[in-house]
């Protein structure tokens, strides 16, 4: 397919653009993940909640909670979850220039 030519839109194409993505930057989910369409859902850095992968796997583990056992009702509570942050150099890098610069 060339430059500027377009394509006929696919069911999941379709399902994708129906999906509210709201105001604020990601897709709209509830507490359990649900998005406003039956049957689908959505988890980490597309909901726009948390860039994190920890909380990202936390959504995951949620929202199967609630596909598999729609009676578990499961909520997400980011909360308790630990922040991690991975800088560039890493704080052992420092630690070890630092310490090779006391050595000097």
């Amino acid at each position: 397919m060339g430059f500027g030519a377009t394509q006929e839109e696919t069911p999941e194409q379709a399902a994708v653009a129906a999906v509210s993505a709201g105001t604020g930057p990601g897709v709209v989910v509830d507490d359990r993940m649900r998005t406003n369409l039956p049957n689908v859902w959505a988890i980490g850095d597309v909901t726009g909640r948390s860039l994190l992968a920890h909380a990202a796997y936390r959504m995951g583990e949620v929202a199967a909670a609630n596909i598999l056992d729609a009676e578990t009702r499961q909520v997400l509570d980011l909360t308790d979850l630990r922040q991690f942050v991975f800088p560039h150099p890493t704080v052992s890098e420092l630690i070890r220039e630092a310490a090779w610069a006391a050595k000097a």
